[in-house]
This record gives structure tokens, sequence and C-alpha cells, in this order.
């Protein structure tokens, strides 16, 4: 890349994105704002489901990029063992 301009401005009524490539200004638009695949007035159907984040999306494969990014370490080990006096946690409650 030569520019440090991002040049791609998403003209979208209250979007303030912008990006270096064409291609990705073009998938923003269809992934965010698009009838088709949900657009911003419409609730998103995949909602975070760690505690206090309200992060929600239109699509699941964007949830788990964003659990693991953003929960990655939280996500990992969210199974604490119950017994009494053990401090072992665990990825999966299938572990315990």
């Amino acid at each position: 890349r030569h520019s440090t301009d991002k040049q791609y401005v998403c003209t979208f009524p209250g979007c303030n994105r912008s990006f270096y490539e064409k291609f990705n200004l073009n998938r923003h638009i269809r992934i965010n704002h698009n009838p088709e695949a949900g657009s911003a007035s419409e609730p998103k159907p995949y909602t975070c489901s760690f505690d206090g984040c309200k992060a929600s999306f239109y699509h699941s494969t964007n949830l788990r990029r964003h659990e693991s990014s953003k929960h990655g370490r939280e996500q990992r080990k969210r199974y604490p063992c119950s017994y009494p006096g053990c401090a072992s946690e665990f990825a999966h409650q299938s572990s315990l």
C-alpha cells in the first residue's frame, strides 16, 4: 500500500467508516447496509454471550471472530471447577 489515506468512504447516512481498498468498502456496504443482509435498523441476530458485552452481528462468522479476538482469554477458561479448593478452569464444560 502506497497511500496512507483511506480514500474509500462509506456514504451511508450516519456511517463514518473509510477504507484503504474499494473491496473492503464494498464488503462493508454489503454486510452492514444491504437490506437483504440486514440493515442498521434491523436487530442483529447473533449476540455476544459474554457478560457485559452488548456486541451483535448479522453473521455468525463475525460473532465468532469477535468472541475470539475480544474475549479469547475468557473464552478459553470460562468453566471453573466446582470442587472445593480447586482453582482449575476449563475451556469446555464437558472437561469438568
